[in-house]
């Protein structure tokens, strides 16, 4: 896959608009074929720490709220919105790619 470094409208980068981009191609519906993107992370040359984790990530693994919820850890009297901005729930997908608070 080759993407373009010009990612704004203006020609010039930046992270979130690279985000933005990452998003449009690798999230456009729930059935995303990942296997790919497993392997590459697998074959990559990053510390372990990271490999572990981007694998996490990709398996929504990652303890958000949301997750907490759906194991029956977290009260459901605990607001399920990201603490931080306030304005959606704490996925990983939010806290990683569309969180504005964040990028």
């Amino acid at each position: 896959m080759q993407l373009d470094t010009d990612c704004t409208a203006d020609g010039s980068f930046s992270v979130k608009s690279n985000n933005n981009l990452l998003a449009k191609q690798f999230f456009v519906d729930e059935a995303v074929e990942v296997s790919g993107v497993f392997l590459d992370i697998r074959d990559n040359l990053a510390p372990s720490k990271v490999i572990v984790f981007s694998r996490q990530l990709l398996h929504d693994r990652i303890s958000t709220k949301n997750n907490l919820a759906r194991r029956q850890i977290l009260q459901p009297v605990v607001s399920m919105d990201y603490v931080i901005c306030r304005r959606q729930l704490e996925t990983s997908i939010h806290l990683f790619l569309h969180c504005e608070f964040l990028l």
